[in-house]
């Protein structure tokens, strides 16, 4: 199991393990064939509940939501270096390890499809199933699609922090804004590191 701690943010106990020398916290409910859960960039593991998909959930499955590095409570390098592919791989791997999980399905959103991904590619023998919303298969990303990233979401970030990254989502999402991104999201995206995402994409 891994260590366990105390957050102010929640005022329970949560576990966390140590990758690389980064902490990785992460929280597991139900029981069942374990599920591990990952969210997407500028996101934390309270995505999965604020959105209502943990209820249902933990009625069927073992579910792991993991704080990815560089989001909610795990730790927040500023070095892109400390995102490449193995190291996050790493972090997923240290999770199920830390749990006594040698296979298990992975439920990825947007980063976190990317990261299941890599993760299934790497450990094929440890991954039994993988769902991917709104991400593709990483191995396609090109120069071009990260210039999009930078020239957009990216440059929000650096001029205005998370507040531009929010503005930039809303003229995104237009009339159907209030629909799309909820005050809950709204208020997890303002919480996040702007130098630790800007790492991640780097």
């Amino acid at each position: 199991m891994g260590s366990w701690c105390v957050t102010n943010r929640w005022d329970v106990e949560i576990p966390e393990v140590a990758n690389l020398g980064v902490k990785i916290r992460y929280e597991v409910v139900g029981k069942g064939r374990p599920l591990v859960l990952l969210h997407g960039w500028c996101c934390d593991r309270t995505w999965w509940t604020h959105s209502g998909y943990l209820d249902g959930l933990q009625r069927d499955f073992r579910v792991v939501t993991v704080d990815l590095r560089g989001h909610g409570e795990s730790g927040k390098p500023h070095s892109p270096s400390a995102y490449q592919a193995d190291v996050v791989i790493g972090d997923v791997l240290a999770v199920a390890d830390a749990e006594g999980i040698d296979r298990f399905a992975i439920w990825g959103l947007s980063y976190g499809g990317r990261i299941g991904w890599l993760t299934a590619y790497a450990a094929p023998q440890r991954v039994a199933a993988l769902i991917s919303s709104g991400s593709w298969d990483p191995r396609s990303e090109t120069y071009e699609d990260w210039k999009v990233f930078d020239d957009g979401w990216g440059a929000a970030i650096r001029r205005d922090g998370m507040q531009g990254l929010i503005d930039v989502f809303k003229q995104e999402e237009g009339p159907r804004y209030p629909l799309e991104f909820p005050a809950w999201a709204e208020a997890t995206t303002l919480q996040a590191d702007p130098a630790a995402l800007l790492a991640i994409q780097s």
